[in-house]
């Protein structure tokens, strides 16, 4: 989850570029007739060091476009190291997006109009957009949300805008992002152009769609999500006895589809089973009910994510400072106390349940204060930690706002 966090930022600004202003005029923001721009990426910090590239191309100021993304994802986390190498397509072709995993070969699609509204639910929002210019969009969406605009900076021969926004600082020119550079919770994230070429010709082919890839159509997420980014509950959430409804899309699918569970990129949306064995009791469509009631002056919550058995997700404020939520197996929880990184300093009783707080030493993202309750009776504990350090009584205000 960490590790996509300067991804949230970086998507942002990509995706109010390449969405029209004005769908039915179809007016792009980018004010540039076509380019190629080549990237660097690195992500180092909190166990994760990846390492990448990314070619960008678009041609009719944004109509369609093409981006490239190949990583090396090397991950640590209690003493097990994992190296994976990922490529993935993006692209924009006649009013759909689609994202291809090129390894896996798995992809899916939305539309521009779903695209939109999905960026809309991000952050805080003001009236109707739909008279503004996409650089006036973008410049209340930053203000909106605690960032602010800085000096003009040359960057590759080319004065660009400035803006910081949830920790990170981020160069556009004429609407195309040239440099993004951030550091939450230790985690220090960059993405640099090497080279960015105006005006240019694009490669035969570029803009076709990969052989091989079948692509699914994405759930309509904006609802869920713009409650989750706002700090409200969910739909339903507010009914015990409807705490975790199942969206219309979802009742599509026959039951016997688990694969589309899988894949499906937001997993609040799709409930799924408590995995097998090692997994918690508790599953990812009741863990987005639970933190959709999570509210916390200062902070955005960004979109839940679930893996390793787990459920996590985090809440950011414009000083790259995290609170983040874990919901983990027993057994990673014992794994985590008893690392000699995680210094306890007090055991206590909290609602009948047996709970430590204390401090998590890294030398590379700094201490991170903790508190961990134990839940055997659903196989899980329940980890809160921020970064910078705050106390534990403030930590336990976060803990009050959770209901297990």
């Amino acid at each position: 989850m960490i590790s996509r966090l300067s991804f949230v930022c970086v998507a942002l600004c990509a995706l109010v570029a390449a969405l029209p202003v004005r769908a039915q005029k179809m007016e792009y923001l980018y004010g540039v007739r076509s380019a190629i721009v080549e990237y660097q990426t690195t992500t180092v910090g909190s166990g994760i060091n990846s390492t990448g590239t990314e070619t960008f191309w678009f041609d009719s100021s944004g109509s369609r476009y093409a981006r490239l993304d190949k990583k090396t994802n090397t991950t640590k986390v209690f003493g097990r190291t994992k190296t994976e190498v990922s490529e993935n397509l993006s692209l924009l072709l006649d009013g759909w997006i689609y994202n291809a995993d090129l390894t896996k070969k798995t992809g899916m699609k939305m539309s521009l109009e779903q695209a939109k509204k999905m960026a809309d639910s991000f952050g805080k929002q003001k009236g109707a957009q739909g008279a503004q210019s996409g650089q006036a969009y973008a410049k209340e969406f930053v203000e909106r949300n605690g960032g602010r605009w800085l000096a003009p900076e040359v960057f590759l021969g080319r004065t660009c805008e400035v803006c910081e926004l949830w920790g990170f600082k981020t160069w556009t020119y004429k609407g195309v992002m040239l440099k993004s550079e951030g550091t939450v919770m230790g985690v220090k994230s960059t993405t640099v152009a090497t080279r960015f070429e105006e005006n240019a010709s694009m490669p035969a082919g570029r803009f076709d769609l990969p052989k091989g890839v079948k692509f699914e159509e994405m759930p309509d997420m904006s609802a869920l999500l713009g409650g989750l980014m706002a700090g409200q509950p969910p739909p339903g959430a507010d009914n015990d006895e409807e705490a975790a409804p199942a969206p219309k899309p979802v009742k599509k699918p026959a039951p016997k589809k688990p694969v589309v569970d899988e894949e499906a990129p937001a997993p609040v949306v799709k409930p799924k089973p408590a995995p097998k064995g090692d997994g918690v009791k508790l599953n990812s469509t009741e863990f987005g009910a639970l933190i959709g009631k999570i509210r916390v002056p200062g902070y955005t919550a960004m979109a839940p994510e679930s893996a390793g058995g787990g459920h996590t997700v985090n809440l950011l404020n414009t000083r790259g400072g995290a609170l983040v939520v874990t919901v983990l197996p027993l057994s990673v929880a014992d794994g985590l106390e008893a690392s000699g990184a995680f210094k306890v300093d007090s055991k206590f009783d909290y609602q009948g349940h047996a709970a430590i707080s204390g401090i998590r030493a890294d030398p590379f993202e700094g201490d991170s204060s903790i508190v961990l309750v134990r839940y055997p009776e659903r196989k899980l504990a329940l980890l809160l930690s921020s970064n910078p350090v705050q106390s534990k009584e403030e930590l336990l205000k976060l803990l009050e706002q959770i209901a297990l």
